[in-house]
């Protein structure tokens, strides 16, 4: 299981946090979605979805919210 942390431009509404939880989360391969404030924090295994599939589809989802994605790294 792989890990990826999202930092965005501000505090995510919870309207915005549900809806990335059940669209991201309803990936295939995706374990969990998290999210805490302005972070998002996505746990997937990489054999079923790449890392760049993962953070491409959550870049889009979360720009189409409104949000600006401003970091994106690996939790070890």
């Amino acid at each position: 299981m792989e890990r990826i942390l999202l930092n965005v431009n501000t505090i995510i509404c919870s309207e915005c946090s549900h809806a990335l939880k059940r669209f991201i989360g309803s990936i295939k391969g995706v374990n969990s979605v998290v999210v805490i404030g302005g972070n998002i924090l996505i746990s997937f295994e990489n054999a079923e979805i790449p890392e760049s599939d993962i953070t491409n589809i959550a870049k889009n989802c979360i720009e189409k919210l409104g949000y600006i994605l401003l970091d994106i790294n690996v939790v070890e």
